[in-house]
């Protein structure tokens, strides 16, 4: 009986170009944690544009139960970083201008007849750039107050995948772990954890693709190799990932 190869080792063979078109138009689209806790992250026009862009598609969000609780779980820190990281920039720049300055200083050069007027520029420089960074952190800040949080909240919240039950949960979490021991995607490279948090993901998903017979965009920032192979610095989704899902399910899926 003939075979077709790229049916058996699907993960190896790109989609012909219009069945990725109709996974692209029609797939429910899942996000994984790090999108919605880069949000805290992002400059605020960033923020406001990819939000907007997320809500274009929101009919056809999922969410795995397990990065709503990541989610959940995380961003109160992930937010108090963000601001943090404003005062840590702020002082690595008046480091390199102190240095500068310092520098600048030590020239005695009588052919530099505006020394003076440098440095006062550089210190100029200096005051409405650190100016500029103090008011980016101002309007982060207000962006959080006036409401990101429940902005995120509302589009997890669209469509959130069950919660495995506890016997189900004892297996899945047994599997994460092997898959650290064997390193077998996704999540091995995270095998300092405790537990297999990126295979919880992943198995959520397949059970509600799998129930609801629904091909899947999967979008993620996470470009371990546990995720994505690199061939001479191109990245690509790791083929056991489609292969497995699309064992399980019977759909397809598209990692982003």
């Amino acid at each position: 009986m003939k075979k077709d190869i790229k049916e058996l080792f699907l993960g190896w063979y790109d989609y012909p170009k219009r069945e990725y078109e109709i996974i692209m138009k029609n797939g429910v689209i899942s996000f994984d944690t790090n999108i919605f806790l880069n949000l805290y992250r992002y400059s605020k026009q960033t923020t406001v544009n990819t939000l907007n862009r997320i809500k274009t598609i929101q009919d056809r969000i999922v969410t795995s139960y397990y990065v709503a609780e990541e989610f959940s779980r995380d961003r109160r820190k992930v937010e108090s970083d963000s601001i943090i990281e404003y005062d840590k920039y702020k002082d690595e720049l008046n480091n390199k201008y102190d240095d500068l300055l310092k520098e600048m200083n030590n020239i005695r050069d009588n052919k530099i007849s505006n020394h003076d007027k440098l440095i006062k520029q550089v210190e100029k420089n200096r005051d409405s750039i650190l100016a500029a960074i103090d008011n980016d952190k101002a309007e982060k800040q207000k962006m959080f107050k006036d409401g990101l949080e429940e902005d995120i909240c509302n589009l997890i919240s669209l469509n959130i995948t069950e919660k495995f039950s506890d016997d189900k949960f004892e297996i899945i979490k047994q599997e994460g772990l092997r898959r650290f021991k064997e390193q077998i995607p996704p999540g091995y490279k995270d095998n300092d954890k405790e537990e297999n948090g990126d295979y919880y993901i992943f198995a959520s998903l397949i059970d509600y693709c799998e129930k609801n017979k629904k091909d899947l965009i999967f979008v993620t920032e996470d470009s371990k190799e546990d995720m994505f192979q690199n061939i001479n610095g191109i990245k690509i989704p790791r083929a056991e990932l489609i292969n497995e899902f699309f064992e399980k399910t019977k759909k397809k899926i598209i990692i982003i």
